[in-house]
């Protein structure tokens, strides 16, 4: 049995990748620390295997759906997420599409959309569920977190990792069963 596939995705505008090569930083530019950040904290859980999707613009929301389609669902993909986890692009302002292109993009079911909690307090669950080619219905978990670093790395500790140990442990037990 094979450990789950999570996507780690980072959206803005004003994101520059956090290293590699070096650039110079402009005006209105920060560093994507992250997904770096949560890449090796997945990776510490032992009960995935994190996979770095990249950064996105959220200029268009049409792009980050057929990005997030392909990642999720993709036949010519062989290695296709199983949960995803986005940081920025969830809270409130005008930018902050990631809920939209979710639950109207691509049909997804939200769970929640705010929490009682801080950091944190704009964290989002949403599934979406599609039949596979085979006529299997497939679900895939996605985790919309807050562009805050420790608001992100926190929400990760404390409700995605406990969903990794679910599906892990169920993914263990279940020998005769299909799943991921």
């Amino acid at each position: 049995r094979r450990l789950p596939r999570i996507g780690v995705l980072s959206t803005g505008n004003e994101l520059t990748p956090a290293f590699g090569q070096p650039t110079k930083i402009g005006q209105g530019k920060i560093p994507d620390v992250n997904r770096p950040m949560l890449l090796t904290q997945l990776a510490a859980y032992g009960n995935c295997i994190p996979v770095d999707l990249g950064i996105v613009s959220d200029e268009d929301s049409s792009s980050i759906s057929k990005l997030l389609d392909d990642a999720l669902w993709s036949e010519s993909c062989t290695e296709n997420v199983d949960v995803l986890v986005t940081t920025g692009g969830i809270s409130m302002g005008e930018k902050d599409v990631m809920a939209k292109v979710f639950v109207e993009g691509m049909n997804g079911k939200l769970h929640f959309g705010r929490m009682n909690m801080k950091p944190g307090k704009p964290t989002t669950f949403i599934t979406i569920d599609r039949k596979s080619d085979q006529g299997a219905m497939r679900r895939k978990l996605i985790f919309a977190l807050p562009g805050n670093p420790v608001s992100a790395s926190v929400c990760t500790e404390l409700l995605v990792r406990p969903c990794l140990d679910l599906i892990h442990d169920s993914v263990a037990s279940d020998e005769d069963e299909e799943s991921f």
